[in-house]
């Protein structure tokens, strides 16, 4: 599968280019690579790498969408995933909170 797998990473960086030439490396529609590009290197043991791509997407939905966009949650639990992958659970445990609080505010303001 190790072959495979660094297909669909070529694959992804050079779609994450074709996007950031299209939107700009800020725009909201390169997080799906970028996330993409994060679990890559999470499934390599790149953790240090998966994190700041996870905080970028993190810090590109805030940016676009506001605090508490469900987008955000996303992200955040994106984010507690990983540190659970690391056994870090209170820091994976606040991602996972801070995430379930948006979703709750924003299930709360669509009824």
């Amino acid at each position: 599968h190790s072959g495979q797998l660094e297909d669909a990473y070529e694959l992804l960086n050079k779609s994450l280019q074709i996007n950031i030439n299209l939107f700009g490396d800020s725009n909201h529609l390169i997080c799906k690579n970028l996330i993409g590009i994060a679990h890559y290197h999470s499934l390599s043991g790149q953790f240090q790498e998966s994190s700041i791509l996870l905080e970028q997407v993190l810090k590109i939905y805030k940016e676009t969408f506001g605090e508490g966009h469900p987008e955000v949650a996303v992200a955040l639990t994106h984010l507690g995933n990983l540190y659970f992958e690391l056994s870090q659970y209170k820091i994976s445990m606040s991602y996972f909170s801070d995430a379930k609080k948006i979703i709750e505010n924003f299930i709360n303001i669509r009824r």
